[in-house]
């Protein structure tokens, strides 16, 4: 189900793709999260005003930085197609995202049987990751000599679906900068549960300035 979201790409080929993805964009990454955040967070405008301005930059950096990658997913699905940037994205997403908090906050742990669990199945996703870019090579060179020439930039796509891949696991760090905000937002009587939603609203902005940037351009 993760990589069924840009489906709807597939159907709008009479609308510029930039267009589809800044309205998914603003309805995920602004509408949704800041109901949300004002339906468990009494007092928005306070509880941020209340926490120290290096904290909300880090939370909206680390969200730019997701939102390029998210970005990038899209721009790799409009020039390669849905499946193998799928493929490619998400698994890269998946490695990354398992092996560098392992690496930075628990490298006690790369010997044990959880890290080296964690190493095996980075090395499988690796091996898939080669397997999927190579067969998807052969069914570029198999494809109808009209294929488009945006298209047959191959391997631009691919290091675009990489670098997706490295940026997009940047939002699993937004919570660490974030506990100043939660410890406001449960001062001001949200529940400890309910406070990370503020977190995510944050996080998410920062993610769309990029994404509605480049579909404005």
């Amino acid at each position: 189900m993760q990589g069924a979201f840009p489906l709807p790409l597939k159907w709008l080929r009479k609308q510029e793709w930039e267009n589809a993805w800044l309205a998914s964009s603003a309805f995920g990454m602004v509408f949704i999260p800041w109901i949300l955040a004002a339906a468990v967070v009494a007092g928005l405008a306070a509880v941020l005003a209340r926490t120290s301005w290096p904290a909300l930059s880090a939370l909206f950096l680390f969200g730019s930085g997701w939102g390029v990658g998210g970005l990038l997913f899209g721009i790799a699905v409009h020039r390669l197609g849905l499946s193998l940037t799928t493929g490619i994205a998400l698994g890269m997403n998946s490695a990354v995202g398992s092996g560098l908090p392992l690496l930075i906050y628990h490298p006690e742990q790369i010997g044990q049987r959880v890290g080296l669990l964690v190493i095996a199945s980075l090395v499988s996703t690796i091996a898939g990751l080669a397997a999927c870019t190579i067969a998807g090579r052969s069914r570029e060179a198999l494809a109808a000599p009209d294929s488009t020439p945006e298209r047959g930039r191959y391997w631009l796509s691919v290091a675009l679906c990489g670098l997706s891949g490295l940026l997009s696991p940047l939002f699993t760090f937004v919570l660490l900068p974030g506990a100043p905000l939660v410890r406001q937002a449960v001062l001001a009587g949200a529940h400890p549960l309910d406070a990370p939603n503020l977190v995510i609203a944050v996080g998410m902005t920062g993610g769309m300035v990029p994404t509605a940037g480049y579909c404005v351009y």
